[in-house]
């Protein structure tokens, strides 16, 4: 018995150091090669980057929020109208279909 517990203990201490040699090595590679810096979107969420934009960048970024959509009332007056002319040729349509189901269901009956 006092065998097995000792052997339990040695499998259970030779467990811990390879669980930490490898959380050790994970983090080694972490640090190694996934740098914030390499990473697709670091310049989206990059804390310094007002700090680091050129005073000739500054200039060229346009007035207002950043993703403002300057044109917002026009295009939506655009959409408006696309919607409006989709509905006219949608109802006019289906009036098309229903005169000629109604022709159709009126020459069956008078034949």
């Amino acid at each position: 018995m006092l065998h097995n517990s000792k052997l339990a203990c040695l499998l259970h201490s030779r467990q811990v150091k390879e669980k930490r040699a490898i959380e050790k090595a994970i983090v080694n590679h972490r640090h190694q090669y996934q740098q914030p810096q390499s990473q697709r979107e670091y310049d989206l969420n990059d804390p310094d980057r007002c700090r680091k934009t050129q005073p000739g960048d500054a200039q060229m970024m346009p007035p207002g929020l950043v993703g403002e959509d300057p044109d917002s009332k026009s295009r939506r007056q655009r959409q408006r109208e696309q919607l409006r002319e989709w509905l006219i040729q949608q109802q006019s349509e289906r009036a098309e279909s229903i005169s000629l189901s109604w022709k159709s269901n009126a020459i069956t009956k008078a034949g």
